[in-house]
């Protein structure tokens, strides 16, 4: 990586640091349900404040490399998908235009400004910047999780129709806990990611503080104890896939640093994964079932001279439903049949509930407005073959390069803090078979996807740089 040392340079490189910590503070606070009473041009306001100076500090930086003919990092790839919404958002023009455009500047900051960075700022820099986003993350959440919790204490609960689809929904309803957030999913999938970044503090071994970590054995308690009352099953799956990702391949550096057989140390890491995701699920159980009790020592109704006794954590919406998807099957094969119909560059990511509506009226997503709970079909559907195909590819060259890293030998395993990372990406990377979660959204999990995912790539770029000069 280039380091910097112009004047110009210098503030260009905080422009870019100020863009993307204000961005992760206002995507925390807009996961916030109580975010959602404050009139929308707030809202508006503020982020197309942080777009405009987001978008000059990428149009700075953009002349800058061609002026003075800095390493173009860029990817192609995320280059041409931007092309590709482009020409999808004039093909459906009719369905709007303005929504995809705005869409379209927010993608480019995400691409060529949070994922962007990661690889061409100085890895002094994207250190320093992690450390305060995981910071943040760690603190910020975990109050948000604390806060929460205190509502299903306490058992309060608060709902009211806004003029959006769904209804604002706080603290402990429908037998699970929303708590302070909007999206009781969105939370929980944020959860798992706070719990392996501060996963680093606890096996790195450069931190001896105790304070410090009791403080974060704390929090990844609570956000476990979220995940587990938020009745999230794609939380609590996120979680234990993660699990076994993190096990594993600790197990298998281990196996490695002993010069075990390849074949029995990929069964020993497996076997160890299984046991592990098989011991947390059980934990999980206990939890829940501990925390059930709780509440009733905070509420003064008292039935017959006893106190009412456990919280009853059954979703209704689940356990009366015949449908184990909870109906994303049904929400997936609708949105397979508007690919189908606009099959090369998609209904266009804004437009795709109007497209359905007037096309396909009959579709399931047309009718309920619903989103498509899916990051792969979502973006097939919203750009077509050419985008889904190009975004698959452009993911699947990252996953390759992944699985090379962590399957040599790596010294100090855990005491890098990249694999903390690399668990962080898997875990929304997984998530999103489920969720829109990271493209084609402005949300604090897509934040972190291509935040993390660049500063994997350009420490890697690091790694092969002082490799190449060894040789």
């Amino acid at each position: 990586m280039n380091f910097m040392d112009t004047k110009e340079s210098y503030f260009l490189q905080k422009g870019k640091d100020i863009f993307i910590i204000g961005l992760f503070l206002l995507l925390m606070a807009r996961a916030v349900g109580a975010y959602s009473l404050l009139p929308s041009k707030i809202d508006n306001v503020l982020f197309s404040m942080l777009a405009l100076f987001g978008a000059i500090v990428l149009a700075a930086d953009f002349f800058t490399r061609i002026l003075k003919k800095n390493r173009w990092t860029y990817d192609p790839l995320l280059l041409f998908f931007m092309v590709i919404m482009l020409i999808s958002s004039i093909v459906n023009i009719k369905y709007g235009i303005f929504g995809n455009l705005k869409f379209i500047i927010w993608e480019a900051l995400y691409f060529f400004i949070i994922y962007d960075n990661g690889i061409s700022a100085s890895k002094k820099n994207t250190d320093t910047l992690l450390s305060i986003i995981s910071s943040l993350l760690i603190t910020v959440w975990t109050m948000l999780v604390i806060v929460s919790l205190g509502m299903f204490l306490t058992q309060y609960h608060y709902s009211i129709q806004l003029s959006r689809v769904n209804p604002l929904r706080i603290g402990m309803l429908e037998g699970r806990l929303f708590g302070v957030f909007s999206d009781p999913n969105y939370a929980s999938v944020m959860c798992v990611v706070t719990i392996f970044l501060s996963l680093y503090y606890l096996f790195s071994k450069k931190y001896t503080n105790k304070w410090l970590l009791s403080g974060i054995i704390l929090s990844i308690f609570l956000n476990v104890s979220y995940i587990i009352l938020s009745g999230s099953r794609n939380g609590l799956i996120t979680l234990l896939m993660t699990t076994f990702v993190f096990v594993f391949f600790g197990m298998y550096q281990y196996q490695m640093k002993k010069e075990v057989n390849l074949f029995i140390s990929v069964l020993i890491s497996i076997f160890s994964g299984l046991v592990v995701i098989g011991a947390v699920y059980l934990i999980t159980k206990l939890i829940k079932a501990g925390w059930s009790y709780f509440p009733q020592f905070f509420d003064k109704k008292e039935v017959s001279g006893k106190l009412e006794g456990r919280v009853d954590l059954t979703r209704p919406d689940v356990a009366k439903s015949t449908d184990v998807s909870n109906l994303r099957f049904t929400i997936w094969k609708s949105a397979i049949e508007i690919f189908q119909s606009s099959w090369l560059f998609g209904t266009s990511p804004k437009n795709m509930i109007a497209y359905a509506q007037d096309i396909l009226p009959n579709t399931y997503i047309a009718q309920r407005n619903f989103s498509v709970h899916n990051a792969y079909l979502n973006t097939l559907a919203s750009t077509g073959i050419l985008g889904g195909i190009t975004f698959v590819v452009f993911l699947l060259g990252k996953v390759v390069r992944v699985i090379k890293y962590l399957f040599k030998p790596i010294t100090n395993f855990l005491s890098s803090r990249i694999f903390y990372c690399i668990c962080g990406v898997f875990a929304l990377a997984f998530s999103g078979f489920f969720h829109n979660e990271m493209i084609l959204v402005n949300i604090s999990g897509a934040f972190l996807f291509w935040f993390l995912l660049g500063k994997i790539l350009g420490d890697f770029d690091e790694v092969n740089k002082i490799e190449d000069k060894r040789e």
